[in-house]
């Protein structure tokens, strides 16, 4: 079996580049000293750093997340904005029905890194333009 060492030091690194934001949502998530100081890196350069998980009584990998529990105060105590989803999605709703049975619990993996703000062009009217752009793609 190959070893995940390139592949997790490839991901540090990506992660580390973020010079904005960094938001990271992963039902099973334990940084490790590593990615500890990967993330005090990222927030010490300025960048916010937003991590969505799941809540003891939504995940279905409670060691997982005992271990996760040691990282949370370090974790907010760097600042990082720190969601945890929790098992009861909503109340009851007339127009969407009952939730409440539901398992609200996170399975996606994902991150985002310096998502660039659209620009909004207005014509010489002030009206939208028929466009809107990043700032990467405006002429």
């Amino acid at each position: 079996m190959p070893s995940r060492a390139p592949l997790h030091a490839a991901a540090n690194d990506l992660f580390a580049s973020a010079q904005s934001e960094l938001t990271i949502v992963s039902p099973y998530l334990v940084p490790g000293d590593a990615g500890l100081a990967m993330l005090r890196q990222v927030q010490e350069r300025g960048a916010t750093v937003n991590v969505t998980t799941n809540s003891l009584g939504a995940t279905d990998e409670p060691l997982v997340h005992a271990s996760y529990s040691k990282y949370r105060m370090p974790l907010l105590k760097m600042g990082v904005k720190l969601q945890e989803l929790g098992a009861s999605l909503s109340q009851k709703s007339d127009s969407l029905g009952d939730f409440r049975s539901s398992s609200g619990r996170l399975h996606a993996k994902l991150v985002v890194i310096d998502v660039p703000a659209p620009v909004h062009r207005v014509d010489e009217h002030g009206r939208p333009a028929a466009n809107a752009t990043t700032p990467n793609s405006a002429s």
